[in-house]
């Protein structure tokens, strides 16, 4: 009994032995901190629950103790504790502001953009606008009775072309601020037209529908007065979309670019490889024609064109494969005599607006601060492009003025409204197009 006893008292004191040499480990050092948070976007009035994280060098998570947050702007935005490494955002006023979080002399950023709330996801029938400098934007003025109205370009003599809505149909116009809307009418026939174009001669691009709902392409002017373009073979609608100082017409005709002129008449422009649509939005005064050519799927491929007065076409932006959610689709939309080129491309993501010349330097025009979305739509001599944004704040449409200076200047919208999309520019910087 002893000679067992002895054994267990000596196990047990070397297992004392051993419990009293076993080192705690070590407490791991921080070597950065983050800020973990639901978005960057927020509106006047919002909260928003963010988190710091620290992490070792390993990449092993570091428990943390205390957090200290602070606000660069608590005019915008003000940050409060809410536990050891929790802590409250809570929006006051419009701007940018940067929350920081810091643990034993550790510190991480988080940059926020916070806008005013988003007005209401509604629309009121679409009012077409004048905008300059000066005045800001002004609607048009039309007969009593007339109703939705859209403006869609407008010349160096600030003559503004579009359609409003007359009963049942719609009439093409040209309207200046001294005499207001003068109806051009349409072809015989006509239910409904519609004003595209306008050169500095005050000759018209446009279309007519008929009873039957056949489109035809006009050109029009006071002194001229209404002239189809005819129609090629198999022809069964037709739209003009741009006109030169030459008074040469683009547009298309069943999804095929068409190139027309007083001598010639209407010509195809032809489409890239196995295409079969396409369209000409607008033509420069040497007769260099932009536009688009595609394979006609919803979430295909489509090209932004260049189709050259000598008759050569080029690619300007290439799309290579469609996109299960956005597809792939580029078009120029506008040209100035100088070559640049404005449109839109939309490659595996939402479309952005553009200005490029061939051979030269490609700008993308994001837009207006928050949205992600944008379109091109006007150039003028200067290189100005107007269009419009999507996106926070303005998830229906905002127009926009772009130029390398100044960026993307927000236009506004008219009273009452929200939303606003600028089609066109001239050489004096006037803008139009309609607010809704």
């Amino acid at each position: 009994m002893t000679k067992v006893l002895t054994i267990v008292l000596a196990a047990g004191l070397l297992a004392g032995c051993t419990e009293s040499t076993t080192a705690p480990p070590l407490p791991r050092s921080i070597s950065t901190i983050q800020i973990l948070a639901g978005t960057t976007s927020l509106v006047t009035g919002d909260k928003l629950e963010i988190r710091a994280n620290a992490v070792a060098a390993d990449g092993a998570p570091v428990p943390l103790t205390a957090v200290a947050w602070t606000s660069s702007d608590i005019a915008v935005a003000t940050v409060a504790a809410t536990g050891p490494f929790t802590a409250e955002v809570r929006t006051i006023g419009e701007g940018s502001v940067t929350i920081t979080a810091t643990a034993e002399s550790h510190s991480a950023q988080l940059a926020l953009a916070v806008t005013a709330p988003h007005p209401p996801l509604q629309t009121s029938p679409p009012l077409a606008f004048l905008w300059t400098r000066e005045t800001g934007m002004i609607a048009l003025t039309f007969p009593s009775g007339a109703g939705e109205s859209k403006a869609t370009a407008i010349n160096d003599l600030g003559q503004v072309v579009g359609y409003v809505g007359m009963g049942q149909s719609y009439h093409a116009f040209v309207w200046t601020l001294e005499r207001g809307m003068v109806d051009s009418g349409g072809l015989p026939g006509w239910v409904s037209s519609y004003a595209t174009a306008i050169n500095n001669a005050g000759q018209v691009a446009g279309y007519s529908t008929d009873a039957s709902g056949h489109d035809r392409a006009f050109r029009w002017s006071s002194s001229e007065g209404m002239i189809a373009l005819g129609v090629l073979p198999g022809t069964v609608n037709s739209h003009a979309q741009g006109i030169n100082s030459s008074g040469q017409v683009v547009g298309e005709r069943d999804g095929r670019p068409f190139r027309w002129s007083q001598d010639k008449g209407m010509e195809d422009l032809a489409l890239f490889d196995s295409d079969f649509d396409g369209g000409a939005m607008a033509i420069a005064d040497n007769g260099d024609v932009v536009g688009y050519s595609g394979d006609g799927n919803y979430y295909g491929i489509t090209r932004a064109v260049l189709w050259s007065a000598d008759g050569t076409k080029r690619i300007l932006d290439i799309c290579t494969t469609g996109n299960p959610f956005y597809g792939c689709y580029s078009s120029a939309n506008a040209i100035n005599s100088a070559g640049q080129i404005a449109g839109n491309s939309q490659s595996g993501g939402p479309s952005v607006a553009f200005r490029l010349t061939v051979g030269g330097d490609r700008q993308d025009i994001i837009g207006l601060r928050g949205s992600h979305i944008s379109f091109a739509r006007g150039i003028n001599e200067a290189g100005q492009v107007v269009g419009f944004t999507e996106g926070p704040p303005f998830p229906l449409g905002r127009a926009f003025l772009w130029s390398p200076a100044d960026g993307a200047i927000d236009l506004g919208a008219l009273p009452g409204r929200y939303w606003s999309d600028a089609t066109g520019i001239n050489n004096r910087g006037q803008v139009v197009g309609n607010s809704f």
